[in-house]
């Protein structure tokens, strides 16, 4: 009874999501036919053409079959415990480490949306260029190991100095000068003497 129910398939047409539920093209046996892709809530995928999947008969009832496919060869290894979501065919993949941390692999760009905000509770390291294209807010310190290049007007709150290792007295150079608002700086070595907001 169990062999009527449950058998062993392949896909063979790609995953179809144009109607209420995805289905695809299954063959057993030599025999194709439509089939119900099976997911389980919150999961989904589209998996392509040849693709080893459980088949299962609804009642015994050839026109009511379901499938479930199947990682194969192409799945990424991982160690006894460990959790992966990843993609066959370009090698992304979200893992969940044994030891507790996460890695993330994108092979091309990646995109977070969160329209009420994004918080990081961790010291982060970005082997890169950061590109800012809104309002950056800082609460402690800004170090510039190297060259900082800033495009616009610098806004700066009381209590903020700014030294100039580039010239012998410390002062910025005149450009700078007509760029950097401060509000209320106290003058001395080293300080922005540059013109005040009104």
């Amino acid at each position: 009874m169990i062999r009527r129910i449950v058998r062993w398939a392949e896909t063979e047409t790609g995953t179809d999501d144009q109607g209420p539920y995805p289905t695809a093209q299954v063959g057993y046996l030599g025999r194709p036919g439509l089939s119900t892709a099976l997911f389980p809530w919150g999961f989904y995928a589209r998996p392509p053409k040849g693709v080893l999947a459980a088949l299962f008969s609804f009642g015994a009832m050839s026109d009511m079959r379901g499938h479930m496919p199947l990682v194969g060869p192409e799945r990424t290894r991982i160690a006894l415990g460990e959790v992966i979501v990843y993609h066959p065919a370009t090698g992304a993949k979200l893992h969940l480490k044994q030891d507790g941390s996460i890695e993330i692999i994108a092979t091309a760009a990646a995109t977070i949306t969160a329209p009420d905000g994004l918080t990081i509770n961790a010291d982060t390291q970005i082997n890169g260029t950061l590109d800012v294209s809104g309002a950056a807010t800082l609460a402690g310190a800004l170090t510039a190991q190297s060259t900082a290049s800033m495009e616009g007007d610098v806004t700066l709150d009381t209590g903020v100095d700014l030294f100039f290792n580039g010239s012998e007295d410390g002062t910025p150079p005149t450009s700078l000068n007509n760029h950097v608002h401060r509000s209320d700086f106290a003058t001395g070595p080293g300080d922005v003497d540059g013109p005040k907001d009104p």
